[in-house]
């Protein structure tokens, strides 16, 4: 602003080592004041969702997977070329189905399998998605993709490709890989477009933002250099990866020849090497940071009026990490004030500079709306406070009309992670990432689905008698299972991979003994698999409250054959299958009624063991006399239950919490974002962390009942 006051400021340059926050603050403050002036560097605009297509169909091409596919499909607008009649939920759902029953995400393989056991409508549009083969001849690969892009309606896409290989795709007849090519695709059509203000589009101004390199040989009344801290400019140039200084350096050697052929002494005296013929000079780190140098020397020498330097006092990706200046900026200072620079005198430079922004009536800024600002600041603090949830984390104002209805195992997520639940429940939305956790859900499900067989005649809603030899039923239904999908992958030319089949062995490992736990069981002659609660009725609770469950129920035993669906009067026993290390539900460390009690409660209240009790619940609620309770996991067995109904029942504070959360919406946040320690679960949606002991406190006040005496941070 000083400079632009003075008569002799005919043009200014303000400098930046590269396009980043700073430029761009400084070019919306210019916009901001109505200064007319021209950003040389801009900003990169938003990419429209054409783009994003496009980059996501690259990114298929290159990687023929399910998740890659999801993303073109989602980005593409006109995707009803591609799903016709089908929606993209649904195509989305039957792929993740195929996926986690498979455990292959290869789209040639999912394919494959929809066709052939659960989706051939699904199989039929997929087969319209074209890839590019793995290698080919270059015009190969130019006319399949001309012919993809006008199947996609890229037309403005097909016409640039034909312009820029018209005239010598044809003349390289060598094969390469499919990588290669999308690699040139992606150069020649992936053009970032930058953008700038219309008061920052004036070529004719005397302000221009422009970076050190482009501002060189160019002739200005005022320059202020920007950006002058260590590693920002001079650029930091480190050794190559691949030929050290020292031997660039012995490289250059081998080629200096002395000029013996002057004859006259020219500017630079005597003595000057030069080049052999046909060679020339690497240049290593040394050598680029003297060039950069010189080059800001010649930028300062072009300024005729006067010149500005300044550092930032912090970086830009850590705020409160100190930023060092330059060897450049230090040596100014030093020559200027006669005394190196201290962190001190840094420190002092900033204060001042602070102060004269403030006192400068020119940068007095247009009152801004700080609505947005003040609304981010009233969630922040109400995060924060130590009392109820609110409506900013993860509740809603007001109770339902129509309570929801929750399943088994989101229950027992409530007490780890409710906010996940709640954004599931009330907003749709869950992680597309589910990578991290999919082979053990695989495993999860292959366990189930061969477990099945151990009952005659099995079904979803009825029971049947265990059949003789569990353990040969067990291995005929996985073997069965790897020989169908080792047949399909042959037919998609693939072959089944290593890790698959040691995936396959570890699940077959697990439902064996199951099988053989189950078979040990003595007096427990008819059972139930999978067995649905969609019949069941609410749970009720004193009469008063209701929990109104959904699920499916592994393994109920029973000592006689259930006739319908109401156990009045019948001993059960229902078993979870847990296919990863659990404890038993009882503790061997409970001798009296009372320690068992506690216990209970407390690793109810961890979340441990809430399903397979609601599960005993709702058994209850059908007329059952006796339910026993077990996990069945490694290391632990059918000997005898490990609970009964009435050591889980009594703890009706629990049940009636978990109904009023149904009923109200209320469910708060608790527990880790991200854990150093173990697998918490991707948050769909951006949020802010909160730290542990206000989340555990606002927990107990929103759940009174969940509130326990002592908690420890995981």
């Amino acid at each position: 602003m000083k400079f632009l006051a003075e008569p002799s400021a005919c043009r200014i340059g303000v400098l930046f080592p590269a396009a980043g926050a700073l430029s761009r603050s400084v070019a919306a403050l210019l916009s901001e004041l109505e200064i007319p002036h021209y950003d040389s560097i801009g900003h990169l605009i938003a990419p429209t969702l054409d783009d994003l297509a496009w980059q996501a169909w690259l990114q298929l091409q290159e990687n023929n997977r399910l998740n890659p596919l999801l993303d073109f499909l989602s980005t593409f607008e006109d995707n009803a070329r591609l799903l016709g009649s089908l929606t993209l939920e649904k195509i989305e759902n039957a792929l993740r189905r195929a996926y986690r029953q498979i455990l292959i995400d290869d789209i040639a393989v999912l394919r494959e399998y929809c066709a052939q056991y659960s989706a051939p409508a699904v199989a039929a549009r997929l087969a319209e998605v074209r890839f590019l083969p793995a290698a080919a001849i270059f015009p190969k690969f130019i006319r399949q993709t001309l012919e993809i892009f006008a199947e996609l309606g890229w037309e403005d896409r097909k016409t640039e490709l034909e312009r820029l290989s018209r005239d010598w795709s044809g003349k390289i007849d060598s094969s390469f890989s499919r990588r290669s090519y999308l690699r040139w695709l992606r150069e020649i059509l992936s053009k970032p477009t930058r953008s700038r203000d219309r008061c920052g589009d004036q070529p004719y101004s005397r302000v221009h933002l422009l970076s050190f390199t482009e501002a060189e040989g160019q002739e200005w009344s005022h320059l202020i250099l920007t950006g002058l801290n260590e590693g920002a400019w001079p650029p930091s140039n480190n050794e190559s990866d691949f030929v050290r200084d020292d031997e660039i350096d012995a490289l250059n050697r081998r080629i200096k020849v002395l000029n013996r052929r002057a004859i006259v002494q020219g500017r630079h005296g005597e003595g000057q090497w030069s080049v052999k013929e046909g060679k020339t000079l690497c240049l290593g780190s040394i050598e680029r940071r003297q060039l950069a140098l010189r080059q800001m020397a010649n930028l300062m020498e072009s300024a005729e009026e006067g010149l500005g330097i300044t550092a930032t006092l912090f970086t830009e990706s850590t705020p409160r990490r100190i930023a060092n200046p330059s060897e450049f900026f230090t040596r100014l200072y030093f020559n200027l004030h006669g005394k190196a620079l201290s962190q001190t005198a840094l420190e002092a430079m900033e204060e001042q500079t602070r102060q004269w922004v403030e006192k400068s009536d020119f940068l007095d800024r247009k009152a801004r709306d700080v609505a947005v600002v003040t609304q981010t600041r009233i969630a922040y603090d109400e995060r924060r406070a130590e009392k109820r949830a609110t409506e900013f984390e993860f509740a809603l104002r007001a109770p339902l009309i129509e309570p929801i209805s929750l399943s088994a195992s989101e229950f027992e997520r409530l007490f780890k992670s409710p906010a996940l639940i709640w954004m599931k429940s009330f907003l749709g939305v869950e992680a597309d990432n589910l990578d991290a956790e999919q082979w053990d859900l695989a495993v999860g499900i292959w366990v189930h689905e061969w477990l099945r067989e151990i009952v005659d005649h099995a079904s979803a809603e009825g029971f049947g008698k265990l059949g003789p030899e569990l353990r040969d039923r067990v291995e005929r239904a996985a073997t069965t299972f790897r020989d169908e999908i080792a047949t399909m992958l042959k037919r998609c030319d693939r072959v089944l991979p290593d890790w698959w089949n040691s995936t396959w062995s570890n699940a077959f490992y697990i439902s064996n003994c199951f099988a053989g736990h189950v078979a040990a069981t003595k007096g427990w002659p008819y059972a139930a698999t999978e067995w649905s609660l969609r019949v069941s009725p609410a749970i009720q609770i004193n009469g008063t409250d209701e929990l109104r469950l959904r699920g499916r129920t592994d393994l109920i035993l029973a000592k006689e054959d259930p006739t319908t669906t109401k156990f009045t009067d019948q001993d059960l026993w229902v078993v979870d299958y847990k296919t990863g290390k659990r404890k038993n539900l009882r503790s061997s460390q409970w001798r009296s009624e009372e320690e068992v009690r506690n216990g209970v409660l407390k690793q109810l209240l961890k979340g441990d063991g809430v399903q397979v009790a609601l599960y005993a619940l709702a058994l209850g609620q059908l007329g059952a006399k006796n339910v026993g309770i077990s996990l069945l996991a490694r290391g632990l067995d059918l000997s005898t239950p490990q609970l009964e109904l009435p050591q889980i029942a009594c703890h009706d504070q629990v049940w009636r919490e978990l109904s009023g959360m149904e009923k109200s919406g209320v469910f708060g946040m608790r527990g880790a974002i991200r854990s150093e320690f173990n697998f918490t679960g991707a948050y769909p949606l951006a949020t802010l962390a909160v730290d542990y002991d206000v989340l555990e406190a606002k927990w107990a006040l929103t759940h009174p009942a969940f509130a326990t005496q002592s908690e420890e941070e995981p």
